[in-house]
């Protein structure tokens, strides 16, 4: 799983270079061939980097935000947290749960590392849940 988590941690970082790269050769591109001034391309660059830091550490609060996700607790919804054992046996921390109202039956998981973490769940998903490990929905 630390080998998982290492790779995922690569990709990201070479994800993010490679928009940076991108926008870089685009504004290069711009100035060389359409005969813009230097400013556009450091002006490219610089807001290269800031929208890059920006996605890096706002992007999950982000898509948890534009999804309308209601951040929940335990008391909330004590079937829908009770991942704490799993987490534990892991070492990792208990992700933030959310609920996004949705009537398709829908996941996901966001955060750029275990201790920025959160999953949501629509309002779907939970509908045909059950307690049980069978296939019945």
């Amino acid at each position: 799983m630390y080998k998982d988590i290492g790779q995922n941690k690569r990709r990201t970082i070479y994800i993010m270079a490679l928009f940076f790269f991108f926008v870089v050769a685009v504004m290069w591109i711009f100035v060389k061939f359409l005969n813009g001034s230097m400013s556009i391309f450091y002006g490219g660059l610089i807001g290269a980097l800031i929208y890059t830091g920006l996605s890096f550490y706002f992007g999950a609060k982000l898509s948890l935000t534009v999804n309308r996700a209601q951040k929940i607790e335990k008391k909330d919804n004590p079937r829908l947290c009770g991942g704490e054992n799993l987490a534990i046996t892991d070492g990792l921390p208990m992700p933030a749960v959310y609920i996004m109202n949705d009537p398709a039956p829908n996941a996901f998981a966001t955060g750029r590392d275990p201790a920025h973490s959160a999953v949501c769940v629509t309002s779907g998903l939970l509908d045909i849940m059950n307690d049980n490990n069978s296939r019945e929905y």
